[in-house]
C-alpha cells in the first residue's frame, strides 16, 4: 500500500521546496494552489509535482478537494511550513504496510517560533491527526481545520517540526486574513463574545499560559509568541463584534 501527501498553498516560495524534499519517500505528492503570486507554482513544477488550482473558500474544503486528488489508501496532510523528519517518514512507511485495524494516527509536532523550539504551555505537547486512511476521513473547519477519522486512532512517535513563523514580519502578514477568518468563523457559530470578555478574555489566556504554564520558560521567541497570541485573540474579538453589529443594523434598516 502507498502514501500520499497532499498541501494546500497560497504564496509559500520560501518553504514549499524544503516541505516537498522532506516528501520525497512518499508515492505521491499533491498540491492544491489558490492564486499564488510569487513562485510557489514554479518550485513545485522543477520537483516534479503536479499542481491543481482552486479558489479559496475555507480550509476544510480546499483540504477535502486536495485529499479528492489523492490515489493511495493512507494520505498525509501536510502544510508548506511543516518538515517530515527522517525517523517520522520511515514508522509511516512501516505503518502502511502493516496489517492493523487503525484508522489513523496523530502525529507529535515540535513547534518553532522565530526559529526558536516552544517547549512549554503545551506547545510541546501538540499532537495532530495528520495520517488516516483516506476513505475513513474528512475535514471540517473554516480555520484551524481538523479531520474527523471513523474508526480508531492511534499515536506515532516520530517528529514533525512546524516552523509556524519564523519572522514578525511574517506573522504580521499572516494575521489580517486569519482573524478575518476568525471572525466569520465566530459569527456564523453565534459565538460572538460580549465586549468585557473580548478584551479581558486574552489577557487571562496570556497569563495562564505565559507566567502558569511556565511559557516564560522558552525566552524571548515565548514572550513574542504568546504576547501575539494575545493581540491575534483580541483582533479577532474585536473583528467578530464589528460583523455582530453590522449584522444587527442590516435587520434594523429591514424592519423599518
Amino acid at each position: 500500500m502507498g502514501v500520499s501527501a497532499f498541501l494546500i498553498v497560497h504564496n509559500e516560495e520560501r518553504r514549499i521546496g524544503r516541505a516537498l524534499d522532506a516528501l520525497r519517500w512518499t508515492d505521491e505528492q499533491c498540491v492544491v494552489d489558490s492564486g499564488s503570486s510569487d513562485r510557489t507554482v514554479e518550485i513545485c513544477l522543477s520537483k516534479g509535482v503536479t499542481v491543481s488550482h482552486r479558489p479559496f473558500d475555507d480550509f476544510a474544503q480546499q483540504k477535502n478537494f486536495a485529499l479528492s486528488l489523492t490515489a493511495h489508501e493512507w494520505v498525509l496532510s501536510i502544510d508548506a511550513d511543516e518538515i517530515v523528519t527522517q525517523e517520522l517518514a520511515n514508522e509511516i512507511r512501516q505503518k502502511a504496510i502493516s496489517e492493523n485495524p487503525i484508522s489513523g494516527y496523530r502525529i507529535k509536532r515540535q513547534n518553532y517560533f522565530l526559529g526558536k523550539p516552544l517547549k512549554f504551555a503545551g506547545q510541546g505537547r501538540d499532537c495532530p491527526l495528520r495520517l488516516f486512511r483516506k476513505a475513513k476521513g474528512k475535514f471540517f473547519g473554516m480555520i484551524h481545520e481538523t479531520v474527523s477519522v471513523e474508526g480508531s486512532i492511534g499515536t506515532l512517535n516520530g517528529l514533525l517540526e512546524h516552523y509556524s513563523t519564523e519572522t514578525l514580519t511574517e506573522y504580521l502578514e499572516k494575521l489580517k486574513r486569519y482573524t478575518n477568518l476568525e471572525a466569520e468563523r465566530i459569527s456564523a457559530e453565534g459565538r460572538v463574545p460580549s465586549l468585557p470578555k473580548a478584551l479581558v478574555f486574552p489577557i487571562l489566556k496570556w497569563i495562564r499560559n505565559y507566567i502558569f504554564l511556565g511559557g516564560f520558560f522558552d525566552g524571548k521567541a515565548g514572550f513574542f509568541y504568546h504576547s501575539l497570541s494575545c493581540y491575534y485573540d483580541w483582533l479577532k474579538n474585536i473583528k467578530a463584534l464589528r460583523l455582530r453589529r453590522k449584522a444587527t443594523l442590516n435587520l434594523e434598516i429591514m424592519n423599518r
